[in-house]
């Protein structure tokens, strides 16, 4: 099966999450992820390319 189970929407949302301190088990439950994923995910070594300060539109065309 390829193809990623998360989109910019959702990324934003685990790392708003991951921020405010949730479990990270909880997180990737919810999400369909593995934990190290979680924190990859937040740390910024996947899905770097998303930009938090700017709309996700922007942050594709940039």
């Amino acid at each position: 099966m390829a193809g990623a189970i998360l989109n910019a929407d959702a990324v934003s949302e685990l790392r708003a999450m991951f921020r405010d301190g949730v479990p990270r088990q909880h997180i990737a439950n919810q999400f369909g992820v593995a934990v190290p994923t979680v924190y990859a995910i937040a740390s910024g070594r996947l899905w770097k390319h998303i930009d938090e300060d700017r709309p996700h539109d922007m942050a594709r065309a940039a």
